[in-house]
């Protein structure tokens, strides 16, 4: 699971210091940057897709190993994982040095009103979302799912679109460019959000806050977050089982 440990060292050394060796090992897996897509087909009849997003610094197949092992057996054998990598990129908060991200992060200490590069990356994952709805996926047999500012974007790219899908669903994530963000009331997709209350990369306080922004803005899906004593910034046991079983619910598998 992608986590931050914790440690003596200040919260904020700790993450700039687990970012770039990220992408020290990004920048040598993949010289010429281009990171490639992973697709997960099913293994039996197709009954539902999911889109999952890493977080910064990541690639797709940093939660590769976790996907395949979801889909080698049932229900999930019969569920089509697609995993993007982001483009490598600057990020201001890693001292300008460049590693996959969706889009630019400034600071830990607040969620920023505009993010730069998240419209791109909307873009490209509805652009994916178009052609996987155009092969014969109904938007009620999609689950837009991510971690950290994966599923920021998961959000950010799922609750603007008019259809409704089967699910949104956020790990350890939290609305980003809220600025920008304006909620199609035409979407009745619903959201389920897990967070770590131990979490020192994108705290607890954030979930809660994109929880009461959403509400207000009257999202029709409803929104579940719950939070997870002891858990930091990644998936563990408990999480994982109840994301599973929330994909298993809204693709009805």
């Amino acid at each position: 699971y992608r986590r931050v440990h914790g440690g003596q060292p200040s919260r904020l050394f700790r993450v700039l210091s687990f970012f770039r060796l990220l992408s020290i090992s990004t920048m040598h897996r993949y010289p010429a940057g281009c990171i490639p897509d992973l697709i997960i087909n099913p293994r039996a009849e197709h009954a539902g897709t999911v889109f999952f997003m890493h977080g910064l610094g990541d690639t797709s197949e940093g939660w590769g190993q976790l996907v395949r092992g979801w889909a080698r057996s049932a229900p999930f054998d019969r569920v089509k994982f697609i995993l993007p990598s982001a483009p490598i990129s600057p990020v201001t908060l890693n001292g300008g040095m460049s590693m996959p991200s969706w889009y630019d992060i400034a600071s830990l200490s607040k969620s920023a009103d505009t993010n730069q590069g998240i419209q791109q990356s909307r873009n490209r994952i509805s652009d994916l979302i178009d052609a996987e709805i155009a092969s014969g996926t109904p938007p009620s047999k999609i689950v837009v799912a991510g971690f950290s500012q994966g599923g920021a974007l998961s959000l950010f790219t799922g609750l603007q679109r008019a259809e409704t899908f089967a699910g949104i669903l956020v790990c350890s994530g939290y609305l980003a460019s809220h600025g920008e963000f304006q909620y199609n009331p035409e979407n009745e997709t619903p959201v389920f959000h897990t967070h770590g209350l131990s979490d020192q990369v994108v705290r607890f306080e954030w979930a809660q806050q994109t929880h009461d922004i959403l509400i207000a803005k009257g999202i029709k899906g409803g929104y579940r977050l719950n939070s997870y004593a002891n858990m930091m910034h990644e998936l563990n046991s408990k999480a994982e089982r109840e994301a599973k079983q929330f994909l298993i619910e809204v693709l009805k598998l």
